[in-house]
């Protein structure tokens, strides 16, 4: 069903975090991002030389540039803050590169050269130590969930060029672990495995819907398609829910261990999913009455821990997966 290609193989090793693979495919300049530490790991396609004229091009075609995160510290020395996760999110106006740290929130251009908000925590009184899960919501919005169980809202305007923090979006008593966003809907999952389902109501606040009780178990990795979530689980579990109600419509015992990250080719139905297991897996939907499950691949990455998984293309032939400690982008593709 799909082969292996050659692989692109960055300058430093992925971390070990949910999630952490990011593709900007509507983008020539800034094509994949996984995160090392304290710093995003860009790997842009070498036609993006003109805009980092420092960096050299590689013998595999791509340009590899960080994205450090730094902030001063009380002494008014720099520290460097680890990042949880990087992002882009596709907005009205283009797209743009989030950094979810200990520390605050960085908010990029597409190239992440140039830094347009700064979210540091401790503003209002917050109580936050972390954030994780990020998303975009009706192409102005963006959102990113915390430790605190709330979900960070900001608006963007300007032409990408003004960011402003909006609200705290309520609904979870544990951490959150990952959002996602299909319309005007926003779902988000937690340390506890709980998922919430909120409604951006005429683009201007949250509407809590429905709440998926959890298990105790924390659910790692979001994705939706359709009426359907997709949610994965450290148990191994893949559970569907709807979106619209948020009633249980399927579970697939998926991976034999903790399942990383998912991700929807928007065009296909496809869902790729990879686990701790070494196991890459591909499976595809068919909504209607019921949701319709078939497994169409599977291959393992021998000793290799895989922490992020995305498709290259809407239509779900090629994907790209990273596994922690390796600085390898494993590629596949169907022939």
């Amino acid at each position: 069903m799909f082969a292996k290609q050659k692989s692109i193989n960055g300058q430093v090793s992925a971390s070990m975090l949910h999630n952490n693979l990011a593709v900007n495919f509507k983008s020539a300049k800034n094509s994949l991002l996984f995160v090392h530490k304290s710093a995003a790991h860009l790997l842009c396609k070498a036609d993006a030389v003109k805009d980092f004229p420092d960096c050299e091009v590689t013998a595999d075609g791509h340009i590899h540039r960080d994205v450090v995160c730094k902030v001063p510290s009380a002494n008014q020395q720099i520290s460097y803050v680890l990042i949880l996760q990087a992002d882009w999110v596709e907005l009205t106006h283009g797209n743009m590169l989030v950094l979810a740290t200990q520390k605050g929130i960085k908010m990029y251009d597409e190239l992440g050269s140039t830094l347009i908000h700064w979210h540091g925590f401790g503003a209002g009184g917050e109580s936050i130590v972390f954030t994780k899960g990020i998303a975009s919501v009706g192409g102005r919005t963006i959102c990113i969930g915390s430790s605190a169980g709330q979900i960070l809202a900001f608006s963007v305007s300007g032409g990408g060029e003004m960011v402003k923090f909006e609200e705290y979006v309520a609904g979870h008593k544990h951490s959150i672990t990952a959002v996602a966003a299909e319309g005007d809907k926003l779902v988000s999952a937690d340390e506890n495995g709980d998922i919430v389902i909120h409604r951006h109501v005429d683009g201007t606040s949250f509407k809590l819907e429905h709440t998926v009780p959890g298990r105790g178990i924390p659910c790692n990795t979001l994705a939706v398609w359709k009426n359907i979530i997709v949610a994965g689980y450290s148990n191994g579990e893949l559970r569907l829910y709807s979106l619209s109600n948020g009633i249980l419509l399927g579970v697939i015992d998926a991976h034999a261990l903790s399942i990383n990250a998912v991700h929807i080719a928007k065009d296909s139905g496809r869902c790729v999913s990879v686990s701790e297991d070494s196991y890459v897996r591909v499976w595809e939907f068919q909504s209607g009455s019921s949701v319709e499950v078939s497994h169409l691949f599977a291959e393992s990455i021998t000793d290799h821990q895989l922490v992020g998984a995305r498709f290259l293309d809407a239509a779900g032939t090629s994907f790209a997966v990273t596994a922690y400690d390796s600085s390898e982008i494993f590629l596949f593709n169907q022939p």
